[in-house]
């Protein structure tokens, strides 16, 4: 489920899920956030959980803690 951003509306991102069926993409509807607040606190309990307890020193580490 995605809002209505530009970055969610490129043919590229199209593309991108038309590849996967394991995916289907959501769009909410316009001016209204409360759609997305469960997802949202879900990546933010996730990344409380796996990015905030540690520091992380740089970007490349970042990456490596985000992928795990």
């Amino acid at each position: 489920m995605t809002d209505n951003g530009g970055p969610f509306r490129s043919f590229r991102f199209e593309a991108f899920i038309a590849t996967r069926p394991e995916l289907r993409h959501v769009r909410t509807r316009v001016r209204t956030p409360g759609q997305n607040g469960s997802r949202e606190r879900g990546f933010g309990s996730l990344k409380y959980e796996k990015l905030f307890l540690e520091e992380i020193p740089d970007a490349l580490e970042l990456v490596r803690h985000a992928e795990d």
